[in-house]
């Protein structure tokens, strides 16, 4: 038999350093939990070796990879039948959860909300709704969260990328969650934007152009993203009402004209004869505009 020194967590949540003897590590984690401790590292103690550090500390003396596998064990723990179980991981979380957990650590948290119980489901909306800081949460993170099957996760990670959408990334978010084919997620990013403040237009011709990335990224798919390339082409062809807007979306569309397929094609060079016919004033090199005469309408032939 060998020497092992090892640090676990106690029923308490409280770390418990020390050396035992076994035969692998394997066979002194168990001796471990036997003794109602949670193994969080287990080494073998070489002949002549000095212990490492008394020292030992959870968020400095443990690597990132261990850091993570004790979260997903603790949040695992969360959904035990035992309540008293459950008590324990919670505090256990709450003790050893930086203050800023990194993204790995708060990945590793997705487990919580798998459980059926009252307690932990309480627990994790605090904790995902509140507690967690932005900076902790990817946004793949978030859009597995509304891809979640529980409604509750969904509305949490609904609520947490609208916040994170206020900010300089929006179109950021917007683009990978246009790579996602959930249908929640792309419902998310169409009520979105149809949520946008449409009350002052050079503000909302702003937010347009921040978004201009997601809208190529989504109109320049190839052989996929249909359903989501139509909702985005109907969004801006209804955002042409003020000059300022419509500048942004002929942009958008004259682009597209050059680049899409000939399948394509034609729905961006409708909206650009409805942006002609409605606000003449706004320059469209592909579209040479001219009023037969007697009409009262205006007719469009590609240039």
């Amino acid at each position: 038999m060998g020497a092992f020194e090892y640090t676990a967590l106690d029923t308490a949540g409280r770390e418990q350093n020390g050396v035992v003897e076994g035969d692998t590590v394997k066979h002194v984690r168990q001796i471990l939990r036997d003794r109602q401790l949670l193994p969080v590292s287990v080494a073998e103690v070489k002949h002549g070796e000095a212990r490492r550090q008394r020292g030992f500390s959870l968020r400095r003396g443990v690597s990132a990879s261990d850091l993570s596998l004790l979260t997903r064990q603790l949040a695992t723990l969360v959904r035990h039948a035992d309540a008293g179980v459950r008590s324990w991981a919670m505090r256990a979380l709450d003790t050893r959860l930086p203050p800023v957990p990194s993204h790995e650590q708060s990945e590793q948290l997705l487990p919580l909300a798998e459980s059926s119980f009252d307690d932990a489901i309480a627990y994790t909306r605090t904790l995902f709704g509140e507690r967690l800081p932005d900076e902790s949460l990817a946004v793949e993170l978030l859009i597995a969260w509304v891809d979640h099957p529980q409604a509750w996760v969904q509305a949490l990670g609904r609520a947490r990328l609208v916040r994170r959408m206020s900010a300089a990334d929006a179109s950021l978010c917007l683009t990978r969650l246009s790579q996602h084919p959930g249908t929640q997620v792309q419902l998310f990013v169409t009520q979105w934007l149809l949520e946008l403040p449409t009350d002052d237009a050079p503000r909302l011709a702003r937010q347009l152009r921040a978004l201009t990335p997601y809208f190529l990224t989504v109109l320049s798919q190839v052989h996929r993203g249909r359903a989501a390339k139509s909702r985005v082409t109907a969004f801006l062809r209804a955002q042409i009402a003020a000059p300022e807007t419509a500048e942004v979306v002929a942009e958008i569309f004259a682009r597209q004209v050059v680049t899409a397929s000939l399948t394509d094609k034609p729905q961006y060079i409708a909206g650009l004869r409805d942006i002609a016919a409605r606000h003449p004033g706004i320059a469209l090199p592909f579209l040479r505009w001219h009023s037969p005469a007697g009409a009262t309408t205006t007719t469009a032939d590609p240039a």
